[in-house]
């Protein structure tokens, strides 16, 4: 594997370790706000819920393979959590390929990665009924990448984990 690649990957993941702790760290359920009034007075209570991240989770794959870069990663986890506790209702795949090859082929192996994502998230304990994929091949490259430039291409061996409320 090159030395350009290795660093894309390489601060890939980093950014995805972090988001993961940020999200862990900052992911209050909800807080109760009181209302500071008289004593004389009742006091009412709201609560708030504090929006989540929902940045989609991003699980990248080894060129030419379904094989994942990385199995495990703090996002996959979280989304396995969310759609667990019922927080979300499903969780949405958009997986690509590359826009190396032939056309049918990429077809073929943006199918191959769903489907090897698919059974993940079963092994992590995801009800098939819960997850809806697509496969997109290079039709729809990851936004704001060159797909033709080689960090487009990593990007673009890619799933994306979104969630439904």
């Amino acid at each position: 594997m090159n030395d350009k690649i290795r660093k894309i990957i390489a601060r890939s993941a980093t950014v995805v370790v972090a988001l993961g702790i940020l999200a862990y760290i900052f992911w209050p359920e909800s807080q109760e706000v009181v209302e500071e009034v008289a004593p004389t007075t009742v006091v009412e209570q709201t609560t708030t819920t504090v929006a989540i991240d929902e940045s989609p989770c991003l699980v990248l794959f080894v060129k030419d393979s379904d094989k994942f870069l990385m199995e495990e990663t703090n996002c996959v986890s979280t989304y396995v959590e969310r759609v667990g506790s019922g927080f979300y209702s499903n969780l949405n795949l958009l997986c690509r390929s590359s826009g190396d090859g032939q056309r049918i082929n990429r077809e073929k192996l943006s199918q191959e990665r769903t489907k090897a994502l698919e059974f993940h998230l079963m092994k992590l304990g995801v009800d098939f009924g819960a997850i809806k994929s697509q496969a997109v091949a290079d039709d729809s490259p990851y936004a704001g990448v060159d797909p033709n430039t080689e960090e487009g291409k990593v990007l673009n061996r890619s799933c994306e984990i979104t969630g439904t409320k």
